[in-house]
């Protein structure tokens, strides 16, 4: 990786670090970071059920479960049966819960008063095209992806569906350039997903799951490491991020990137620089021993 772009990568992720403790001492950390925004869209939306809340917050069912029963603990928020369908809850925030709205719009707006001293107009609007850009090329890429593995499936479907397939045959039946058909086929049979006999072209066996199979691996090598880390966290409570990496095989952006994630799920504080886990944590590593 470019060492600028490595640079500028290691500074937002120590933002980022630094952006979700900056609660502290306040009101609105008698709950979790990662709650903030779920109390925020129960105040908006009075009356949303878990299931629409899970959704307009792109979060898993589970996440939002054990918020909600965080935030009806701290009265903040009631719960209580759809009358329209009984097999919902629907949810509403509290007095308490709109003072420490308001409280934390004020922190919010002092804080990010604070956070742009000293950077001009000019500054700021070359900051926010650059995210800009960023969060475009994010986007870009995903969709790149997507495109690319669709483009496999249906050269797979075209190979498995028609008999006596070749490249040339191939190229008609996706109306693409034969060239290219000639180096994705190739790129897929070095991936093991096709092989070629006497010319012709097969789809090999469970070739189609070989790309669900990887990612499934992959999930479970990140569900791995993150139990590792929350492990580590909960049995040397007030652990360094340094002396953590000796507990792992982590790279320092990957390390970083998991620490971020259990931020915003609320399950994990940093505190002058030291990192605590909280009791959800303890639930979690339980559920999953």
């Amino acid at each position: 990786m470019n060492t600028k772009i490595k640079r500028s990568m290691n500074t937002l992720n120590r933002i980022n670090r630094k952006l979700f403790t900056s609660n502290e001492g306040n009101e609105e950390s008698l709950i979790g970071t990662g709650q903030i925004n779920i109390l925020k869209e129960i105040i908006d939306n009075r009356n949303i059920n878990q299931d629409a809340l899970a959704s307009n917050l792109n979060l898993d069912k589970t996440t939002i479960a054990k918020a909600v029963k965080r935030l009806e603990s701290k009265d903040l928020i009631t719960r209580k049966r759809s009358e329209h369908d009984r097999r919902k809850n629907e949810l509403a925030a509290t007095k308490k819960a709109l003072i420490v709205e308001e409280k934390m719009r004020e922190h919010i707006d002092q804080y990010s008063q604070s956070l742009f001293e000293g950077i001009s107009e000019e500054e700021i609007d070359r900051f926010e095209i650059t995210l800009e850009k960023i969060e475009n090329n994010i986007e870009r890429n995903r969709t790149m992806k997507n495109d690319k593995k669709d483009k496999i499936m249906k050269m797979l479907c075209a190979i498995e569906e028609n008999e006596n397939v070749d490249i040339k045959k191939l190229s008609g039946l996706l109306d693409k350039d034969e060239e290219k058909i000639k180096k994705r086929v190739k790129k897929m049979m070095d991936r093991d997903l096709v092989e070629e006999r006497d010319g012709y072209l097969y789809v090999i066996s469970r070739s189609k799951e070989h790309g669900m199979d990887s990612k499934k691996k992959e999930d479970h090598g990140k569900s791995k490491a993150k139990k590792e880390v929350l492990k580590a966290i909960m049995k040397n409570s007030g652990l360094s991020k340094e002396d953590l990496k000796q507990h792992t095989d982590l790279e320092e952006q990957e390390l970083d990137s998991l620490l971020a994630h259990f931020e915003s799920k609320g399950i994990l504080e940093i505190r002058d620089d030291k990192l605590f886990a909280d009791r959800d944590a303890v639930k979690h590593i339980r559920k999953h021993k």
